[in-house]
């Protein structure tokens, strides 16, 4: 079976063998590049039933420092996984400094 994420112009395929989610890699990879998606698309990544991947995409908002996230991080501060809670709260700390 292959999976497949397209963001921004970027297609990834993966098989479920991998040992890294492409989802992740490619999070890692737009982090590096500072790339920004759009509000709708970084929702659908924190909307993920992966933690690994609502992790990495908070992350990479914490790496883009875009205060205009803020509103869609706060969403996530009450999350009914206290990691990606905890997460969440770090990332809107981060973003509130850099719109400060």
């Amino acid at each position: 079976m292959v999976a497949e994420l397209k963001l921004k112009g970027f297609r990834l395929q993966r098989s479920n063998f991998s040992q890294e989610s492409g989802s992740l890699k490619l999070l890692r990879t737009l982090s590096l590049w500072r790339v920004k998606l759009s509000e709708q698309e970084v929702l659908r990544l924190l909307r993920s039933p992966d933690q690994a991947i609502r992790l990495a995409t908070l992350q990479y908002l914490r790496i883009l420092n875009d205060p205009n996230f803020l509103p869609l991080v706060m969403r996530f501060v009450t999350d009914a996984d206290p990691v990606v809670s905890q997460a969440a709260s770090v990332a809107c700390q981060r973003l509130e400094e850099a719109g400060a």
